[in-house]
């Protein structure tokens, strides 16, 4: 899956997610984008949620302030 970006109302905070049946790629994917964008880390935040399944689905998040 691609990384899907969102963008909040004023643009004072951008998304950037990633969900794969796999943590490194999703991670590996949201990395690439957040260095395409070069955003400091110092503005951003992770998150990581996982489905629970049998199979699972990892999805992972960089909150991103002022950028």
């Amino acid at each position: 899956m691609a990384v899907v970006e969102t963008v909040s109302t004023n643009g004072g905070y951008k998304v950037f997610s990633s969900s794969n049946a796999t943590l490194a790629t999703a991670i590996g994917e949201v990395i690439n984008e957040l260095e395409a964008h070069k955003i400091p880390k110092s503005q951003i935040d992770f998150e990581l949620v996982c489905d629970g399944a049998a199979t699972p689905i990892y999805t992972v998040m960089a909150l991103c302030k002022g950028s």
